[in-house]
């Protein structure tokens, strides 16, 4: 089966969050976190809506977004949550296919030409 994605090409990450009744609202506070398929265990991303990092962006009521590049092959899994009011939280996966231009640590190989 063919990857879900290419090395170093962005990816979007989105997420809803409604009531029960299924209208959209903004929660409290608003999470994403992000495992990488590093063979130490992976490394681990934790951003924060309004956090001065821009990387989590809402587009409209209920509605956010962040783009993330991965940088290695394997399987990421990501979780967004949020807290407060509209408290929710939903994971989900994908992977990144290995590239003959790049070693396994996420390096682009070295030209060989001169």
């Amino acid at each position: 089966m063919p990857a879900d994605f290419e090395i170093q090409q962005l990816v979007r990450l989105e997420a809803l969050f409604a009531n029960r009744a299924g209208t959209p609202i903004d929660p409290t506070n608003v999470y994403l976190l992000i495992k990488t398929p590093q063979p130490n265990g992976g490394e681990y991303f934790e951003y924060v809506y309004n956090s001065g990092d821009n990387v989590i962006v809402r587009l409209g009521v209920g509605s956010f977004y962040a783009n993330f590049t991965p940088l290695v092959a394997g399987k990421f899994e990501y979780r967004w949550e949020s807290s407060g009011t509209g408290q929710a939280a939903e994971e989900s996966s994908f992977t990144v296919d290995g590239s003959p231009f790049y070693l396994a640590d996420g390096q682009r190989l070295p030209n060989p030409l001169p």
